[in-house]
């Protein structure tokens, strides 16, 4: 696999910690955990973590784990999601109109059918696609059992035994199986366990000469922003309190605790996005 580790000094200097290098670091348990890089700031006490772990509970385990050994610092976790199924369908059988193009998929599956009198044909419509999925997947140095989980956790949504043991129609089936892969959200688990998904499969080939650079933090700060990365680390208050109102707790006392806990757990709060002139909660709401 390409070597990309160098991407995560510029990463880190658009987050204001200073990169160290790390393949594991140990938690209180004495466990050692796989890591692609950590990012310290002794200013702010803040210390990130790029997991290696391919399972979000496993990385929020790391991360108490670790927190448990700096309880003066704090710890926050990113996660790097190298390859995604759904992204790549959606940018394959995704019309414009926001629909599975029906006409591609049958025309996918009568190739499919034939894939040897169809080679050129299926490396010519579906090349620059796959070429992207997998160039993207290879440049985060994940251990090789972590991308066959992965797969098969993506892949474990379906219905495998309504596909092929049950009678109907093979192109209903398979419309059926696409639209569930391309709605299937992977990134749902980290949010829901408190770590930060990098959707590292949507990087193009500017971002990774951008972060290889590292001549331009202004620049990696705003596509961070892009990818609601930066966010993570820096979330502005108003958005906060969405999330809040969100999950059932919207009264000004809640909002105020969650940006308290938020701060608490190394979440610098910046400056409102959606109403930049309100200066207080109630405000605010």
């Amino acid at each position: 696999m390409k070597d990309s580790s160098n991407i995560w000094p510029a990463f880190f200097r658009a987050l204001g910690v200073e990169h160290r290098e790390a393949t594991e670091i140990t938690g209180l348990s004495g466990l050692s955990h796989p890591v692609q890089a950590i990012g310290v700031d002794d200013k702010t006490k803040r210390v990130v973590v790029i997991s290696s772990e391919y399972n979000p509970r496993i990385a929020a385990l790391m991360q108490v784990d670790i927190q448990g050994t700096l309880p003066d610092a704090r710890v926050l976790v990113a996660r790097p999601i190298p390859f995604n199924i759904s992204h790549t369908l959606k940018q394959i059988f995704l019309s414009a109109s926001g629909q599975v193009d029906i006409g591609k998929l049958t025309q996918t599956i009568d190739l499919i059918k034939s894939p040897k009198d169809n080679d050129e044909k299926i490396k010519e419509l579906y090349g620059p696609a796959v070429a992207t999925f997998v160039d993207n997947a290879s440049k985060i140095k994940l251990p090789p059992l972590s991308y066959i989980i992965d797969a098969l956790q993506q892949l474990s949504i379906l219905d495998w035994h309504g596909i092929f043991m049950k009678d109907g129609v093979p192109l209903q089936k398979i419309f059926e199986a696409t639209n569930l892969l391309m709605n299937y959200d992977n990134m749902q688990g980290d949010r829901e366990n408190g770590i930060c998904p990098l959707p590292t499969y949507e990087f193009m080939p500017v971002d990774w000469e951008l972060l290889r650079s590292g001549s331009d933090v202004d620049a990696i700060q705003q596509r961070l922003r892009d990818f609601n990365i930066y966010q993570y680390f820096f979330p502005p208050a108003d958005g906060v309190a969405l999330s809040l109102i969100d999950n059932h707790l919207g009264t000004a006392g809640d909002i105020s605790k969650g940006l308290q806990i938020a701060t608490e757990r190394g979440h610098i709060i910046s400056r409102n996005d959606i109403v930049p002139d309100a200066n207080s909660i109630p405000e605010l709401l």
